[in-house]
């Protein structure tokens, strides 16, 4: 298959969706894999950062489902960082505990937490938790910082909070990026519950109005959201959702993880668009420190 002439020879910084399997019911959740619904068997699973270093990969950021349900997740950060990938961990803050981030803390350059309202009852409504999310959340976010990792915020903007203001709590976890979705709808992912919950292109220009006074956010409104992802599916395969639906490549076990690659689009523009890149600074610019409750970004 021919490589696009919008794809780069390099899968530069991958999301990896490694584990399908979900503790919550986040009834908008682009990332379902209920066409997939398995894993690699964990000897190949820890092959993966290695391939993908080996074949000019420079972040990986893991992703699922939930990836901290995984229960070598400790151990795929250790080899990441070992061989010397950057390091993304994207949760919704299930296990993140003091003894996981003691033993695995070092290895770890972001943690990224969902968080799509600063009310219980509506990430209750949305799926997320049993109406005591934001608050654990918050304990997490400290937690977080305590162990001098930054912290990024992911929040998707749906029918129920495209009108909220989420200022006030943004300010408060003080994430050092915040990345604001526009809900996406993935044919085969959410597609059977996701159309209560979509927004108009003009009601996410009004959340992006209200909080754009926050230096630290980027938005992503669908057309953004779409081609701009390098990301590996939990078979191990690239795929793309530029159709509306996942598209996915050969296996990188079976035709290695370039030609893989090459068979998917990934649209390099619209990532640098997104500021995908920032994480190529050098690493010393993101280091942190607590300050008042507050996290100063050094070098910013």
């Amino acid at each position: 298959m021919s490589t696009p002439n919008n794809t780069p020879k390099k899968p530069i910084s991958v999301n990896w969706h490694f584990w399908p399997w979900c503790n919550m019911k986040c009834k908008f959740c682009f990332a379902t894999f209920n066409d997939v619904k398995m894993t690699l068997p964990k000897d190949l699973a820890l092959q993966v950062p290695k391939m993908l270093k080996d074949s000019g990969a420079e972040k990986i950021t893991f992703v699922g489902g939930e990836p901290m349900l995984c229960p070598y997740i400790g151990e795929l950060l250790e080899i990441s960082k070992s061989i010397g990938l950057v390091t993304k961990l994207v949760s919704n803050g299930t296990n993140i505990t003091e003894n996981f981030l003691e033993n695995y803390g070092r290895f770890i350059d972001y943690i990224t937490l969902s968080l799509d309202s600063s009310s219980n009852k509506i990430e209750k409504e949305i799926g997320r938790g049993l109406g005591d999310y934001v608050d654990r959340i918050k304990d997490l976010s400290v937690l977080i910082k305590d162990n001098s990792i930054p912290l990024q915020i992911n929040t998707t903007v749906t029918k129920l909070n495209w009108q909220e203001d989420m200022n006030d709590i943004i300010s408060e976890l003080n994430p050092i990026r915040w990345k604001v979705f526009q809900v996406l709808k993935i044919d085969g992912q959410n597609n059977n519950l996701v159309d209560e919950f979509l927004i108009s292109d003009d009601e996410f220009i009004v959340f992006k109005q209200k909080h754009q006074i926050n230096s630290r956010v980027i938005f992503e409104n669908n057309d953004l959201m779409t081609g701009s992802y390098i990301m590996l599916d939990p078979i191990g395969r690239f795929f793309d959702n530029i159709s509306g639906k996942h598209q996915y490549s050969e296996s990188i076990f079976s035709v290695g993880v370039l030609e893989s690659f090459s068979q998917i689009k990934w649209i390099k523009e619209k990532f640098i668009q997104r500021k995908g890149l920032y994480y190529k600074f050098p690493q010393k610019k993101f280091l942190t420190s607590i300050l008042n409750d507050k996290i100063i970004v050094k070098g910013e």
